[in-house]
């Protein structure tokens, strides 16, 4: 792996997001990025919404820090399925969290300190239980242990999330027009859905249904 921040770690980081897309995703992703002298943008972006995430990532000392962790977009998705938001949400969070740990590992350090402003912070409540907090800073863990525990309760999230939509979709037809009829990888249009009296036939849903054990369900980790 690369052992600084430029473009070929870049290139191994955008082959890493092809290589997790699957169907447990409610979402798809590509990534673009920038350099500066001690670092890098990633700009993950999420394609049914038009979504992007910018982190700012730098590299001081053999160390590594996030300053910047900004969600742009057309916010009014929130008005027309506040479900389908959230969901959109912590999963394009989600991935770009993984994203850094793969970073991490690619320098060799188990640790990333986020230093952010408050609405940026706020993206990542979530999650919060993997970070140790500080009053001017965050901490993720990135070591070996630390990413195991990440993908093992993030599995569970995963789930229940799309549980979460499933369920909803009865309630909100926005919701239910995209998990019936929106093909894959195409922007989302963001305008109402105008709710038709015949029923939708469905050809191929953009979520499977989960099949969750007890276990699962009753899994308490998040």
């Amino acid at each position: 792996m690369s052992s600084a921040l430029g473009s070929p770690l870049a290139q191994e980081v955008k082959a890493h997001l092809a290589s997790i897309q699957s169907n447990e995703l409610i979402f798809s992703y590509s990534l673009d990025s920038t350099f500066f002298s001690t670092g890098m943008n990633l700009i993950v972006n999420q394609q049914e919404t038009g979504f992007s995430l910018i982190i700012r990532v730098e590299k001081k000392e053999e160390a590594l820090y996030v300053n910047g962790f900004t969600l742009i977009g057309d916010t009014s998705l929130e008005i027309q399925s506040l479900s389908l938001y959230d969901a959109a949400v912590i999963e394009i969070v989600l991935q770009s969290l993984i994203l850094l740990f793969f970073v991490a590992k690619s320098q060799d350090i188990e640790s990333i300190s986020f230093t952010l402003v408050k609405n940026e912070v706020e993206h990542l409540s979530t999650f919060d239980h993997f970070f140790d907090m500080h009053p001017t800073h965050l901490i993720l863990s990135t070591s070996k242990k630390a990413y195991g525990d990440f993908v093992k309760h993030t599995q569970i999230l995963k789930i229940k999330v799309r549980c979460g939509l499933w369920s909803r979709q009865r309630d909100d037809h926005y919701l239910r027009h995209y998990l019936q009829a929106h093909q894959k990888g195409k922007i989302f249009s963001i305008s109402p859905v105008e709710e038709k009296n015949e029923s939708i036939v469905v050809v191929e849903n953009v979520v499977a249904f989960p099949s969750v054990s007890k276990e699962v369900l009753t899994d308490k980790a998040i």
